[in-house]
């Protein structure tokens, strides 16, 4: 089914719309995977317009499928793409084809189970969870700075720094001393 409406893209920030080195030569083998997983799932009808393929920067992750109703994406992550190129096209691509397949042909979420284990195998792919490619971290997390009551400095994630600034208190495991909205430092750490 073609249509000349542009994909929907479930993505909305981090996307990487330049070209880099490698980037036909990947769409072309996300599209040669599609087009196996279209023969060998007749039912399998997504046509290629219909699936986008998104490049994103960072993050640990180095591919995902998603689907929003009858919406299809595939992201790629071009860090992950630039470091092992190899692993990218052999497992990552077929990998999150076979999500992408699984969804489609049975109308909802996809795990790492023996239908998508069944699939991914078909499409040429290892049925391994996780890959090994060293990866940046898409986000910094932000740590506030308490000065407890026994003197030691403390670091408070969001979800604590929320619950004291509204008038909770913590306790320092190790000496006892207290963490309440008057010990905060006004600092704040990025990690």
């Amino acid at each position: 089914m073609k249509s000349n409406h542009k994909p929907t893209i479930l993505r909305q920030r981090g996307i990487f719309r330049g070209d880099f080195e490698g980037r036909t030569e990947f769409i072309a083998r996300v599209r040669a995977c599609q087009a196996k997983a279209r023969e060998l799932y007749p039912d399998f009808k997504l046509a290629d317009e219909e699936l986008p393929i998104v490049f994103v920067w960072s993050g640990r992750v180095a591919g995902m499928a998603k689907r929003r109703k009858e919406v299809y994406n595939l992201e790629f992550n071009i860090e992950a793409i630039h470091r092992d190129r190899t692993e990218m096209l052999e497992n990552t691509i077929p990998h999150e084809m076979a999500h992408i397949v699984d969804m489609y042909l049975h109308g909802g979420k996809s795990s790492h189970g023996p239908r998508w284990q069944s699939i991914i195998r078909a499409l040429g792919g290892s049925p391994q969870r996780t890959h090994d490619i060293p990866l940046t971290k898409a986000r910094r997390s932000r740590k506030y700075l308490y000065e407890a009551s026994c003197g030691s400095t403390v670091e408070v994630g969001p979800r604590h720094h929320k619950s004291v600034q509204r008038g909770g208190t913590l306790v320092v495991k190790k000496t006892g001393g207290k963490v309440t909205r008057t010990c905060f430092t006004g600092r704040i750490v990025l990690k």
